[in-house]
């Protein structure tokens, strides 16, 4: 699945804050965001995971005005806290969640011969 969604954004008059156009990329292995935050460095983002939720956060200057990235993501339980990673480069902020191995499809080998009763 691939989806884009759209910023939206309050202003006031020396900051903003911009919910960051997001790229979402899902398979059977992990789910991939792409987000456009401009001007932010990767020690001014700062990502939670907490029951299911992903959040992120990123303070960065555009143009002299601050701008405050904000995102909340509802991943579920079917994703793996301790599979997550995060990329910031050229204005965009890339974050891998892998999907916990209770959630992901499981292939069950069939067999050519009868299986023994009891």
């Amino acid at each position: 699945m691939n989806t884009t969604c759209c910023p939206a954004t309050e202003t006031s008059q020396a900051t903003s804050t911009v919910m960051p156009p997001t790229d979402i990329y899902t398979n059977d292995e992990d789910t991939l965001l792409k987000l456009d935050m401009v001007g932010v460095s990767p020690e001014d983002i700062r990502i939670t995971f907490h029951q299911g939720v992903l959040e992120i956060e990123g303070v960065g200057k555009t143009s002299g005005r601050e701008t405050t990235y904000r995102r909340s993501f509802t991943l579920g339980e079917t994703h793996d806290e301790d599979a997550i990673t995060a990329a910031a480069a050229d204005g965009v902020l890339t974050v891998r969640v892998g999907r916990a191995a209770r959630a992901k499809p499981i292939v069950i080998p069939v067999q050519g011969q009868a299986i023994p009763a009891g």
